[in-house]
């Protein structure tokens, strides 16, 4: 039973504590920096455990005591659960099979939590420095509390009502802005986990649900009943997500978004949303673009999209058109010598477009004269805007006017 488990790991804890208690403020001190580094990121870490345990559900409750609950409907913990919760970096994950591998986003909690209650498998267990050092003292010399990790010795075990999933009890440091923290959460989020279905997010004057519908080529995000869909493309190593209509338009942005499975802050310069397995910083908020793995998902995605704008029999060849016409313009990006996603992604995108086969051209857009005169208010060659120019220069089929400085 993991009651017992977690009976039997806190003694192993503190025999450590007891031979090595240099090692443990080293802990807290590195904690500390880790929590930093995770901040803003805290309660993505809470929602890809989840995902990673099997949960379809997960609950968000920041209630007027001031506590944040977290709780989710996966698979119940075991041994290794609890252990992978203690000590740094030794998750069973495997990169590739589970979208966290590192081991250590739980305890990005450190960044805004005072104590942590953890429930599952009819066993509690509590992350408390006050409760710790108290713990440690007890099998020698008093302890500094400072010196102690948040999230290193298992206290208060006992039993519990919780047997499904898992539960947090969250005590922030600094109730107002760490809860705003915990629960604010991109509803872009769910596209590319593996298992998550819906996220409710409740708090004393709000409540908002997120739930998602997936197949193999749609994705249906609704957002209190207000409905986001998306095309899937799908490639070896990336996904795409292609918003349909207004609501996915503007969750995407027409920047566009890069996701590791979870969104990073990184743009690509179309209103496209690309997740795929890469390498991304400490922080998880960017991508690490002289990665190979990185390069790779920018690659073949532009490769999957520019296929899509390519073939006019495709299914989504307009919708990917309109977008591309949304998107700003993208030489402002291109002439900026490199060192960003959206850079990446258009030069690939560029680059697969000039070596396809176009089987169409662009159809003339008819324009007004005063419209010509915002257009061009220096004037403007008149072949500029013809259908066509003979040998003399002059316009055939004028089908245009021609405007040049007003006199």
């Amino acid at each position: 039973m993991l009651l017992e488990s977690v009976t039997t790991l806190q003694a192993a804890l503190v025999g450590e504590y007891e031979q090595a208690p240099g090692m443990f403020s080293e802990l807290a001190r590195l904690e500390t920096v880790l929590a930093a580094t995770y901040r803003d990121r805290v309660q993505y870490e809470l929602l890809q455990n989840s995902d990673d345990a099997g949960a379809t559900s997960v609950n968000v409750q920041i209630r007027s005591d001031g506590l944040v609950s977290w709780s989710n409907n996966g698979r119940p913990f075991d041994r290794a659960d609890a252990e992978g919760l203690c000590r740094s970096a030794s998750s069973t994950k495997i990169r590739g099979e589970s979208i966290g591998y590192r081991g250590i986003g739980f305890k990005a909690l450190a960044a805004v939590a005072s104590r942590v209650k953890v429930e599952s498998a009819r066993t509690s267990f509590t992350f408390d420095r006050e409760e710790a050092a108290r713990l440690l003292a007890a099998a020698g010399d008093s302890v500094d509390r400072r010196s102690v990790p948040l999230t290193r010795i298992p206290t208060q075990v006992a039993r519990s009502d919780v047997n499904v999933g898992a539960s947090f009890t969250i005590t922030p440091n600094n109730q107002v802005e760490d809860r705003q923290i915990l629960g604010a959460i991109n509803p872009l989020s769910l596209l590319f986990l593996r298992n998550l279905r819906e996220l409710n997010i409740e708090t004393p004057n709000t409540s908002v649900t997120f739930a998602l519908e997936r197949n193999a080529d749609r994705l249906v995000l609704s957002v209190d009943r207000r409905t986001a869909e998306f095309a899937v493309l799908q490639d070896a190593k990336a996904t795409i997500a292609v918003p349909l209509n207004d609501m996915a338009l503007s969750l995407t942005t027409i920047r566009g978004r890069l996701a590791c499975f979870l969104p990073v802050d990184d743009a690509l310069g179309v209103p496209l949303v690309i997740s795929g397995d890469f390498l991304t910083d400490p922080s998880r908020t960017h991508a690490v673009l002289g990665d190979p793995s990185t390069q790779t998902v920018l690659e073949n995605a532009a490769g999957a999209f520019a296929a899509v704008l390519s073939n006019p029999q495709h299914h989504w060849f307009e919708r990917a058109w309109t977008l591309m016409i949304q998107a700003e313009d993208p030489r402002s990006i291109l002439a900026s010598g490199g060192g960003s996603t959206d850079f990446v992604f258009l030069s690939r995108l560029r680059d697969h477009l000039a070596i396809a086969s176009l089987p169409f051209t662009i159809s003339p857009i008819p324009l007004q004269r005063e419209e010509l005169r915002h257009l061009f208010p220096n004037g403007a060659d008149a072949g500029d805007f013809c259908a066509a120019r003979d040998s003399s220069d002059s316009c055939i089929n004028r089908t245009y006017p021609p405007y040049g400085n007003p006199s």
